[in-house]
């Protein structure tokens, strides 16, 4: 089993645990003061913006995007698990959410704003190569939003 197989068997053997500690009061307060700071200040244009969530996981992406940053969106995400994108669209059956595997990921500059939220450490050997098809996927003036989980993440 390569690397990427077996990542993904792991994230679909913890997703609903993942799923409910996203849930914690306590998770929901922190993300609700970091992202309410991040977008106090944010340069985002006020129109349309067309939005991928690569490693969509839940497309909590979308969800900050619209609550915190009050954007107007036209989302596309994509995960590679099938259990999560199922959930996905039984949960809103309106988003546009696919099954794709985010190292073999191609397109043109088709996006205004990618939101990759806590997704390169799934694919640490590819990190480099995910950002470049991050970058080819991004108009020219986009925004690429990367998060990453990291220890002892004070605010």
């Amino acid at each position: 089993m390569d690397e990427i197989a077996r990542q993904k068997r792991h994230f679909e053997e913890i997703s609903e645990r993942y799923l409910r500690s996203r849930q914690h009061a306590n998770h929901l307060l922190f993300k609700k003061l970091m992202w309410q700071l991040f977008f106090h200040d944010a340069p985002f244009p006020r129109r349309r913006l067309s939005v991928l969530e690569p490693m969509c996981g839940y497309a909590e992406g979308q969800r900050i995007l619209k609550e915190y940053g009050s954007l107007d969106i036209d989302y596309a995400g994509f995960d590679y698990s099938e259990p999560l994108v199922a959930h996905v669209k039984r949960s809103d059956p309106s988003l546009n959410v696919s099954l794709m595997d985010v190292t073999r990921f191609e397109s043109g500059p088709a996006y205004d704003l990618i939101m990759l939220l806590g997704g390169l450490h799934h694919v640490p050997r590819h990190t480099v190569a995910v950002i470049g098809r991050m970058h080819d996927a991004l108009r020219e003036g986009g925004y690429f939003i990367s998060f990453e989980p990291t220890h002892n993440n004070l605010l």
